[in-house]
């Protein structure tokens, strides 16, 4: 069989498109045996291609078993969503080869143009968004919240967090430098460092008596 010319540009094989200089089918990334197989088979569109055949043409000179077409073919007809059993891309004809059964046609440059200028917009559209947000003032988002206690708790040098109120006690994490204090005051009474280590702990449960 002769020999394919090369297909650099993006075509479409029905609805699915193909970028050859990517290796991508439908925007998935195929390794480049397989994108070989697929243009070597869109080139001979409507002809049977021997196991042989497509040996040759992939691996010229070298000794391939012939499951490795089989496997190729596998992939090849995955990254379509095609299926053995009712092809619609490649159909298997028994003992001789397999055959392409559409034709491919190219996509338009000013469609790739166009899907490039609405990928861009799309990412501007989207940072703008995202800075609109993340400058949105203080004051539309207190609707959703409400303040229970104002932070600091105390005038402790270091970062005070999680002030939790229960029926007998009051508590809180005090951290300074790589220490991490649970100070609690049950009954109301003195506040007392609890815990005291080099380990920032999760949440405050349950404090007994």
């Amino acid at each position: 069989m002769s020999k394919p010319q090369s297909y650099k540009i993006p075509y479409q094989v029905a609805n699915v498109h193909v970028n050859p200089q990517l290796n991508t089918i439908q925007g998935e990334r195929v390794e480049p045996r397989v994108m070989q197989l697929l243009t070597f088979l869109v080139h001979h569109q409507g002809q049977v291609c021997s196991k042989q055949d497509i040996l040759d043409e992939i691996w010229p000179r070298q000794t391939v078993a012939d499951d490795t077409v089989t496997r190729l073919i596998f992939i090849l007809r995955a990254a379509l969503g095609d299926d053995a059993k009712s092809p619609i891309f490649i159909s298997t004809i028994p003992k001789k080869g397999y055959v392409f059964l559409l034709k491919a046609k190219p996509i338009p440059s000013s469609l790739l143009k166009n899907k490039s200028i609405t990928f861009i917009v799309s990412c501007f559209l989207l940072i703008g968004a995202l800075l609109t947000w993340y400058n949105w003032p203080e004051s539309s988002h207190k609707s959703s919240y409400h303040i229970q206690r104002s932070l600091p708790i105390t005038h402790q040098e270091g970062r005070e967090y999680s002030y939790v109120v229960g029926e007998s006690f009051t508590g809180y994490f005090h951290k300074k430098a790589n220490v991490t204090q649970l100070i609690v005051s049950v009954n109301n009474q003195i506040p007392k460092v609890l815990v005291e280590d080099h380990w920032q702990k999760k949440s405050l449960i349950t404090i007994d008596e």
